[in-house]
């Protein structure tokens, strides 16, 4: 009995192109989930559940692949393709995938990556950082705009009369996309700045991650009222 279930792993293994040793509970749901006629239903509907659901899986194969072949590089960089279209597709199921999959990557070496941080907080110079922040005017405008738009979410419906015309301060979805075109500026100046010294510290699969899925994402929130619209989704 224990040599046929042995086999019978090694044989789903190598269908997904995993070596025998990495299947995993994780995989035998996918194949129970796609095999499904549950999964044929749902993917019937028009609220994308199954584009949704083949995205998250491959998500999760991605990662798999990534942490457990030589040839990571390249799924890093599938892993974070997939993650940036889920995000797009369906944005609350990429928070239902990203989150676990961080969470398992960081608890692998929780020792590790703490001394990780403790080195990179060695050597942060907080009162440099206070100095530069309150000097910043980028930081300064958005830190104004930021108190302006909580006023105006505290007050409710709040309009103006400008040159004969009525017009509305509320919701105030423009002024936090003007926020954060303002951070962005902020963060692609320092990155411009600190590149080389950036690219060193978040290393190959931080980079995959980074200009394949963050920076793809903060683009997007540069669109009048992408950002302020995501607590409806």
């Amino acid at each position: 009995m224990h040599k046929t279930d042995d086999t019978a792993k090694f044989s789903a293994a190598t269908r997904l192109h995993l070596p025998a040793g990495e299947f995993r509970a994780s995989d035998a749901v996918i194949i129970v989930t796609v095999a499904s006629p549950a999964f044929r239903l749902i993917t019937a509907g028009v609220m994308l559940e199954g584009l949704g659901a083949a995205l998250t899986a491959f998500c999760l194969y991605a990662y798999l692949r990534a942490r457990a072949v030589d040839t990571h590089e390249r799924w890093w960089w599938a892993l974070a393709i997939g993650l940036l279209l889920l995000f797009f597709e369906k944005s609350n199921y990429w928070v239902v995938a990203a989150v676990p999959l961080a969470v398992a990557f960081f608890s692998e070496d929780v020792t590790g990556w703490v001394a990780w941080f403790r080195a990179r907080l060695a050597g942060f110079d907080g009162d440099a950082a206070v100095r530069d922040t309150i000097r910043d005017p980028l930081l300064i405008a958005a830190a104004v705009i930021v108190c302006v738009v909580v006023v105006l979410y505290a007050r409710g419906p709040t309009a103006l009369d400008l040159f004969g015309r009525r017009v509305s301060l509320y919701p105030p979805e423009n002024l936090v996309t003007a926020i954060w075109w303002l951070l962005f500026i902020r963060g692609a100046l320092s990155w411009a700045k600190h590149r080389k010294a950036f690219n060193a510290v978040i290393g190959v699969a931080g980079g995959r991650l980074f200009y394949w899925l963050l920076v793809p994402i903060a683009i997007s929130f540069l669109i009048p009222k992408r950002l302020s619209t995501l607590r409806t989704i």
